[in-house]
């Protein structure tokens, strides 16, 4: 087996892809040189990737409502929306700028986060208003706190002294995948009447 498999872990999920070294001397060795302009044309290609799965991803959400009214929720779309416009913006940045897009590619990523963190609390307040039955107020104040930890990180994208080392990044992108898998864990809970809703 190739050895350079068997010394990592990948994890993908929503489109994002982690890379954990399973030993930490291969995260601190330095990649191969690589020119400027291979550097720029690999990230521009990226972001052109992403960019045209997103979308891909809104089409097929489509196709679902229209096989199956109601398959893909409001909340999932707007998010799937989301990601189109943060691969719209990301591929932008990738285009003008020719090195160091990955802070102004961050805090794209974490606005538009923090933007929908901010429209899940306010649906989340509205429906345990009109009814606390829908909506605990557990779930009421994770949203919150979800937000409050989506504009903290907008905040330390906007901090020029903030220079994430790769560990940061990695960490960054785990805790995403922990939160999405939590959540997706607790809608499917829900579904199935485990949770109070």
């Amino acid at each position: 087996m190739n050895r350079s498999i068997v010394g990592m872990v990948v994890l993908t999920l929503g489109g994002i892809g982690v890379y954990w070294p399973t030993n930490m001397a291969d995260a601190q060795r330095p990649d191969p040189p690589a020119s400027a302009a291979a550097a720029t044309d690999l990230q521009v290609r990226f972001a052109d990737a992403r960019h045209r799965l997103a979308r891909v991803e809104v089409e097929i959400a489509l196709e679902l409502n229209r096989k199956v009214g109601g398959t893909v929720s409001k909340r999932e779309f707007r998010r799937l929306e989301a990601n189109v416009d943060v691969a719209s913006k990301q591929l932008v940045i990738a285009k003008e700028f020719t090195h160091g897009s990955a802070p102004s590619t961050q805090l794209t990523a974490a606005d538009t986060a923090a933007k929908l963190a901010d429209q899940d609390l306010q649906s989340a307040s509205a429906a345990h208003k009109r009814n606390p039955q829908t909506i605990s107020k557990i779930m009421v104040r994770r949203a919150s706190i979800k937000l409050e930890m989506a504009k903290i990180r907008v905040e330390l994208w906007q901090d020029p002294a903030y220079l994430p080392s790769l560990m940061d990044e990695m960490q960054w992108q785990i805790d995403r995948l922990t939160e999405q898998v939590i959540e997706l864990t607790q809608r499917l809970d829900a579904r199935e009447g485990r949770l109070g809703k």
